[in-house]
């Protein structure tokens, strides 16, 4: 394997105080927002909103990974400006400020800002760039699923001298690594309709953000909910009544009342139903479909109180 990234130096000047910003430790709050910053930055490129970029067939949306987080803050703390070594792709960003009070996490998400503006040097067709932009194709490496980030403050001598007595070092890593020699950073979309479309298995395409993403967990709360028979709707009352519990359709959709939380409170009902347009299936009918259709079809009752599993819908009280 063979990579490329090539340091970007980001002279700052912040006059936003942050009182902790010195402790080199990023909260929860942070530590999302760099995350975030990521993928809204990933998602202007897949969709076509970065200049002179085209859009993106198979753009991953990426998540935290402490590990990563963790090997980035032993990096970081050496205050050695140099890659490290490892299995997966790194970006670094320093900045430097006279004084503790120009300090603040805007330094960070700047430094990721400045990784970004890089697409200006980058040309697409040709995979070359006319300065330096190894950290933005890093960032929108479209099979990238992982990131980690870290800091800390550095003294004089980690770049700077001391007319700068407050540097700022942010190292990002990611996995699977980008920045593969002559491999282009992602597929690239030629229609709107083409956004998210080659999504790697396990992913779905969110045509509202342009990205491949992970279909939610089913949740774990536990209710009971009401579900259709033929047009005719029905709900836990009815179905006690005829103490039909021992029966799956009714545990599931009655878990709260027939005590099968544990079990089934969030399966799907072995109950057929009608579709939108008349048809009568089932949910594991359903399963079988694109998910894009799934999507869709789990727009309307019955099928999100009958599939509640696989429309994600367990903890909707209906």
């Amino acid at each position: 394997m063979v990579r490329y990234n090539i340091i970007a130096i980001l002279m700052g000047f912040i006059s936003t105080t942050k009182a902790d910003f010195m402790d080199g430790i990023l909260s929860e709050e942070e530590k999302q927002d760099l995350l975030d910053q990521h993928n809204d930055l990933r998602s202007e490129t897949a969709r076509g909103l970065t200049e002179d970029q085209p859009m993106a067939k198979n753009m991953i949306k990426l998540e935290w990974d402490e590990e990563l987080a963790e090997q980035a803050k032993a990096h970081a703390d050496l205050c050695v400006w140099e890659h490290s070594t490892g299995s997966w792709g790194e970006n670094l960003a320093a900045s430097a400020a006279q004084s503790q009070s120009q300090l603040s996490f805007n330094t960070l998400t700047s430094g990721v800002t400045n990784w970004y503006t890089e697409h200006l040097d980058y040309t697409f067709d040709s995979n070359s760039c006319s300065g330096v932009c190894g950290h933005y194709t890093q960032v929108v490496w479209a099979t990238s699923t992982k990131i980690g980030c870290a800091y800390q403050i550095c003294g004089p001598g980690f770049i700077w001298d001391d007319t700068f007595p407050y540097q700022t070092f942010l190292t990002c890593q990611y996995t699977p690594p980008g920045n593969y020699v002559g491999v282009l950073p992602y597929v690239a979309a030629t229609s709107n309709s083409e956004i998210a479309s080659d999504c790697s298995d396990g992913y779905v395409g969110n045509p509202d953000t342009g990205l491949c993403e992970m279909p939610s967990v089913a949740p774990s709360v536990c209710l009971d909910s009401t579900f259709s028979v033929s047009g005719t709707s029905y709900g836990c009352a009815e179905i006690l009544a005829f103490d039909a519990c021992g029966h799956t359709a009714a545990s599931s959709h009655c878990p709260v009342s027939c005590d099968t939380c544990d079990e089934l409170g969030c399966s799907d009902s072995e109950l057929s139903f009608d579709t939108p347009s008349g048809q009568t299936v089932n949910c594991g009918m359903m399963a079988s479909l694109d998910q894009s259709d799934i999507n869709t079809y789990c727009t309307y009752e019955p099928i999100y109180t009958t599939c509640r599993g696989l429309c994600n819908t367990c903890d909707m009280e209906l």
